[in-house]
């Protein structure tokens, strides 16, 4: 966040775990998109929802792109 000036990120392509999640969380502080890639530590869309207020959760599996 110092390095934008607190605005932070509008996209988080996550492929972290554990506290490293929450971290990359705090860099969506206006709302944005969280896309799960991943898949180590996946949390629940509405939990994360009441936590992290405009954010949207989303889990995605590479294999659900197709070829």
């Amino acid at each position: 966040l110092d390095v934008t000036s607190g605005r932070g990120v509008d996209v988080v392509l996550n492929s972290l775990a554990g506290e490293l999640i929450d971290a990359s969380l705090r860099l969506l502080p206006r709302g944005g998109r969280f896309v799960e890639m991943g898949r180590t530590d996946l949390r629940d869309a509405d939990e994360l929802a009441r936590l992290h207020p405009g954010v949207a959760y989303e889990a995605f599996d590479l294999s659900d792109a197709g070829a």
